[in-house]
């Protein structure tokens, strides 16, 4: 019975090592960096008082990079990015970056297009 509960976790965990492995070494720290001081400047703290806890490639479908707000209209396009999880202080924000901005996912009440 073990052996059964153990096999998706192994395929989850090997899945999540290999999405993190296809971003290179020098593209990862570069982008870890943007995460870090983007949710920093969002929270007000310096960016060494932050950890990356996850960071995954993504593709948004406009311009709102995945966070859209109520009221607001968002251009229509393709932009590849990252998904980061970023905490501070025990608690974790989701940030994504596309390829010239940055955005803290926050109080989302609508889902985009």
């Amino acid at each position: 019975m073990a052996r059964h509960i153990f096999g998706p976790l192994l395929v989850a965990a090997l899945f999540a090592l290999h999405a993190t492995a296809q971003i290179p070494d020098d593209e990862y720290r570069t982008v870890k960096q943007r995460a870090l001081q983007v949710a920093a400047d969002h929270l007000d703290v310096s960016a060494a008082e932050l950890q990356l806890l996850d960071l995954q490639p993504a593709q948004w479908q406009d311009s709102s990079l995945g966070c859209p707000k109520p009221g607001r209209r968002y251009l229509p396009s393709i932009e590849s990015g990252y998904r980061a999880v970023v905490q501070y202080d025990k608690q974790q924000y989701r940030v994504h970056l596309g390829e010239n901005e940055g955005v803290v996912c926050t109080g989302v009440v609508r889902k985009g297009p």
